[in-house]
């Protein structure tokens, strides 16, 4: 009797994303493929973000399932109709030997959990609308703790009283920059707290905090402010008064608008 030759078998994976989307599937679909619509809600702004959507959603893409499945090259993004919404899932693949991984801080899991938060914001909130009225504008915040006993980024920001909320939850605060800031709790996971801003468009503002690592042993993260239509010179004052903030707070603070 002959054996058969071994079958490959599929990579594990896991499931980073799973949020539905108010927003019917066709939409959500061309959001992950206009190039126009993913600078409104991927990433943040700096000098290669068209470059890296490219790489990502049109030269490395495979449209697996047309209309539901797109293959990122290792990531997907799988989409189910919900009536007159969309389940999002993002599945990324296990790396080899991951009997370990659960639990693991992972950059790039964090970073899709940011940007589909984006995505439903932007086709939610701003309803979808790529225009040079409503263009996306962003400031990107990152740094360490210096100390144990070093601000989180939310009292860093003057905005600890959203802590205790829970999502869909308002709130009304005065930020460190001496902005009255309100809006909504959108989201909360393990790392990450996104809350709607009524005065920036309305826009997002993003805290992501990093475990401790060798890098950073104090731990740290990143704040990432999402504006709409607002101007470059409005664009600019936010910058740098969020960034005299957050650079009197933590250490080798990296800014990118």
């Amino acid at each position: 009797m002959t054996a058969e030759p071994a079958r490959p078998s599929t990579p594990p994976s896991r499931v980073v994303v799973d949020v539905t989307i108010a927003a019917p599937i066709d939409t959500v679909w061309r959001a992950l493929r206009d190039p126009a619509m993913l600078a409104q809600w991927f990433g943040w702004d700096y000098e290669k973000l068209a470059e890296e959507i490219d790489g990502y959603f049109v030269a490395g893409a495979t449209e697996t399932e047309p209309g539901r499945v797109l293959d990122l090259g290792g990531d997907a993004f799988e989409l189910t109709a919900q009536g007159s919404s969309t389940r999002v899932r993002v599945v990324r693949s296990e790396p080899p030997a991951s009997d370990t991984w659960d639990g693991v801080y992972d950059d790039v899991d964090e970073g899709w959990i940011t940007f589909v938060a984006q995505l439903a914001f932007w086709l939610e909130v701003q309803n979808g609308v790529a225009r040079d009225a409503s263009r996306r504008r962003t400031v990107y915040l990152a740094g360490h703790r210096e100390s144990a006993d070093a601000p989180t980024l939310t009292a860093a920001a003057g905005l600890s009283g959203l802590d205790g909320l829970a999502v869909g939850e308002r709130y009304a605060l005065t930020a460190s920059t001496g902005e009255t800031l309100a809006g909504r709790v959108r989201f909360r996971s393990e790392h990450q707290l996104g809350v709607s801003v009524d005065a920036w468009g309305p826009g997002l503002l993003v805290f992501a905090g990093r475990t401790p690592s060798d890098k950073s042993p104090h731990g740290g993260g990143f704040a990432l402010l999402t504006t709409f239509g607002s101007s470059e010179d409005e664009t600019a004052r936010l910058e740098a008064a969020w960034a005299g903030v957050w650079r009197a707070a933590f250490t080798r603070v990296t800014v990118m608008r």
